[in-house]
């Protein structure tokens, strides 16, 4: 959620934009995938993350 938050900015001190971004922030944190894999910048590292997104 933070680098959600981070990413996104507007007018916040507009309650009609801040819900809106609120809204828009719990969509994204609900509905997109997230992965977190540690790996070295090697060859592996790129099928195994290729993997992990293809099989989900």
């Amino acid at each position: 959620m933070p680098a959600i938050l981070t990413s996104i900015s507007g007018k916040r001190w507009d309650r009609k934009i801040a819900d809106g971004l609120h809204n828009t922030e719990n969509a994204i944190a609900r509905d997109a995938r997230v992965w977190h894999l540690q790996c070295l910048p090697d060859g592996d590292a790129a099928r195994t993350c290729h993997n992990a997104i293809k099989v989900s």
